[in-house]
């Protein structure tokens, strides 16, 4: 049974800032759907599991009986964030953790599934963690268990390449602060366990991330027992060594990694439980992180996740409170700093959330576990069940559908610094959002378009692509016909190159750049050799009547990227020609071919070159640091 709640968009309360209800109680969210998934379920993953493009979920049930709670459930993403009915399978007894990767390197997802209801005392069993292998329908076969020991009481599992070989490997956090390795052999089989000790005493969930900028990933783990976050720290060679022990709040649970400040370096996220806040700690480099800064969110929280819920490219927190049935959001300027949480009401007892981009908007929507209502809650931050765009007209600064001259004088005031927000009180609802809200250039000319031709107020679908006050569809000349219709009635971007499929060199192995999200790891170029750094933006633009260089290179790869994409070099794809070189690869053939896909893609790493690797050869980004 599907469950449907339509109440106040989410977007609307992201873009306005405006407050829903009481002051201090939760905010409804559009578009709330919770899915049946077993009993109890516990921790989520996400991934494209049949290959439509459309992210997936995963959820485990730790508890309940066999025929409901003892096995992993699939909810097959259906595109506009909507899911198909969940799908059971067995993966052992009690799964209590899921992590998605392709383990036998044949282009499927498959899962790793923790298991822990073995039997302890003086008869154990073994304790293990389950492989299934994607079939990449969205089906996955029999599971296969590997033991982590007997009395170890495994917790929760992830996943990267600890040896160098392009071979996903295995880590289960065990009890009270130990972590088993299992390296790949590629196929899909793993190796025998290998123990490792935290610092720290009690800890908890695991990541996996490279918080000391070597190159080589390192397992960093909440220690509610001391209340910090204990890293054991990757040799590169499948082997940890070294510790950091790092303060936070009280009683530690879960914990994100990403790059918050925009500064290239690792920083972290952390959820307390027990004194319901957050703490982010910036990294400097080396694995040294500022001390912990807090901020507040709702009762017991249980999981953090982080994401880009409102568009504007910098990184965002979202925290499942365990105790009062929310999540709440932060919202993040790209400094470091957050902004107030805002709450909304999910299920009963949400204690995991997992975002992606599940309707395809280009903001990241959240999946949530609910472990007492038994069933996963998708939250959307912008859909069409409902009109979910605000009418929002760059300039009006007194909401009345108008742009006056008092008010664009009133915007260049505000822009030479000669006044403040309060002398258009509706600004902060378009300004460009930053640690310091400013009207740019950009919201001037927009302003200016708006007093002379009317607010843009174009039907959904449609917008502004150019200053004439006439709103189309997107379309346009070859190689300039992409475009996403803001929520200000404008065009906002354009082409971004790569096609969906597009090989991006990643610890994981090659992965598809469609699929990557803002804190995903890939390999560049930076002075220190070519490492794995967080990915620092994303973007994915519809595009219509477009035409794209296919490049055929040498080591068998094809490309298939729009002709003004930048190499690394500083040359574009369309100036490539038969015998040139790109990296080290000689390129064999070059066509331009029409663009057979809805949307164009690209990334940016969090480095200073911005360089990252497409079918093993090294391009530049379209995208620009914000």
């Amino acid at each position: 049974m599907t469950s449907v709640r339509l109440v106040v968009p989410l977007l609307a309360v992201l873009a306005t800032g405006s407050v829903l209800g009481r002051p201090g109680t939760a905010r409804g969210a559009d578009c709330l759907t919770s899915y049946d998934v077993g009993v109890s379920p516990n921790s989520l993953a996400v991934g494209d599991f049949n290959g439509d493009w459309h992210p997936d979920v995963v959820a485990t049930n730790r508890f309940g009986p066999h025929t409901l709670g003892h096995q992993v459930w699939i909810m097959l993403g259906a595109g506009g964030g909507a899911f198909a009915g969940a799908t059971a399978y067995d993966a052992g007894d009690g799964p209590a953790s899921v992590a998605v990767g392709d383990l036998n390197g044949d282009g499927h997802l498959d899962l790793a599934v923790v298991n822990s209801a073995a039997s302890h005392g003086p008869t154990p069993t073994l304790e293990t963690v389950s492989v299934l292998l994607g079939m990449g329908t969205g089906g996955f076969g029999a599971a296969v268990p590997y033991s982590v020991g007997v009395n170890t009481y495994p917790d929760t599992v992830a996943l990267g390449d600890f040896n160098g070989d392009r071979r996903l490997d295995l880590v289960v956090t065990l009890s009270s602060n130990k972590a088993a390795v299992l390296l790949g052999t590629g196929n899909g089989r793993f190796g025998a366990a290998t123990t490792y000790v935290f610092a720290g005493s009690q800890v908890g969930s695991v990541v996996v991330g490279d918080v000391n900028g070597d190159g080589h990933l390192d397992l960093i783990a909440p220690d509610y027992g001391d209340n910090a976050v204990s890293v054991l720290l990757g040799s590169g060679t499948g082997d940890f060594a070294g510790s950091i022990v790092l303060p936070t709040g009280t009683d530690p649970v879960s914990l994100a990694l990403n790059d918050f400040n925009e500064d290239g370096y690792a920083d972290l996220v952390v959820a307390n439980s027990a004194d319901n806040t957050i703490s982010v700690l910036l990294g400097t480099g080396g694995g040294h992180f500022n001390s912990a800064s807090a901020y507040p969110v709702r009762t017991k929280p249980a999981s953090v996740a982080v994401g880009d819920f409102d568009g504007d490219s910098h990184v965002d927190v979202a925290v499942a409170n365990s105790f009062d049935g929310t999540v709440s959001v932060l919202l993040g300027t790209g400094n470091g700093r957050f902004g107030a949480e805002h709450a909304y009401a999910v299920g009963g007892a949400p204690v995991d959330v997992a975002a992606a981009d599940f309707d395809s908007d280009g903001r990241s929507d959240l999946a949530v576990a609910n472990l007492r209502d038994s069933t996963v809650s998708a939250l959307l931050t912008v859909t069409t069940c409902v009109e979910a765009t605000p009418r929002l007209c760059v300039g009006d600064c007194h909401n009345d559908s108008a742009v006056t001259v008092d008010e664009l004088l009133a915007l260049v005031n505000i822009a030479l610094g000669s006044a403040s927000l309060t002398a258009c009180p509706a600004a902060a609802a378009w300004v460009d959002r930053s640690a310091y809200p400013e009207i740019s250039v950009s919201r001037m000319v927009k302003a200016v378009n708006n007093a002379l031709y009317g607010c843009a107020f174009c039907a959904p679908g449609t917008c502004r692509m150019s200053g004439d006050g006439i709103c189309e569809t997107p379309t346009g000349p070859v190689g300039n016909a992409c475009c996403w219709c803001g929520y200000d009635g404008w065009c906002a971007f354009h082409c971004i190159c790569a096609s969906p499929d597009t090989p991006i060199a990643t610890p994981i192995g090659e992965v598809p750049i469609s699929s990557l999200r803002v804190g995903d790891l890939v390999y560049s170029t930076t002075p220190f050799g070519i490492v794995a750094v967080p990915v620092r933006q994303v973007s994915r633009q519809a595009v219509r009547s477009h035409h794209v260089v296919r490049l055929g290179l040498a080591t068998g790869a094809v490309l298939e990227i729009s002709a003004g994409h930048p190499t690394a070099d500083g040359r574009t794809l369309g100036e490539l020609r038969v015998g040139d070189k790109l990296g080290d690869t000689e390129i064999m053939s070059v066509q331009v071919v029409p663009y057979t896909h809805d949307y164009t893609y690209d990334i940016l790493p969090a480095s200073e070159s911005g360089v990252y690797f497409a079918g093993g050869v090294p391009i530049g980004s379209t995208l620009k640091p914000r």
